[in-house]
């Protein structure tokens, strides 16, 4: 299972697009690059575990016993369709 995440992730072309326009602006061409993406590399796969593992699995069980009964499925689109607008709303009235 690790190996076809590695690949399915290796061959998102979101995933690269935004590795392409991400990781330049923290690399110094002046000094040796191996070790620059070596530390940029550990630090991304310790944020997604942390993520992954810690953030999305702790909420994801109380959210799971929520949403088997029919009450709890309302409770949970009312608060994801909040979030969404009030997302929408604050990109509409970002100022640039």
């Amino acid at each position: 299972m690790v190996g076809r995440g590695f690949w399915v992730n290796m061959s998102n072309p979101k995933a690269i697009v935004f590795m392409l326009a991400f990781m330049p602006q923290f690399i110094r061409p002046d000094q040796p690059q191996l070790p620059q993406y070596l530390i940029l590399a550990v630090t991304m796969v310790a944020i997604d575990f942390a993520v992954m593992w810690g953030g999305f699995a702790v909420v994801a069980q109380p959210l799971t016993r929520l949403s088997h009964s029919p009450r709890g499925q309302k409770i949970l689109n009312l608060i994801f369709g909040s979030l969404f607008v009030l997302v929408s709303l604050l990109m509409i009235f970002a100022i640039h």
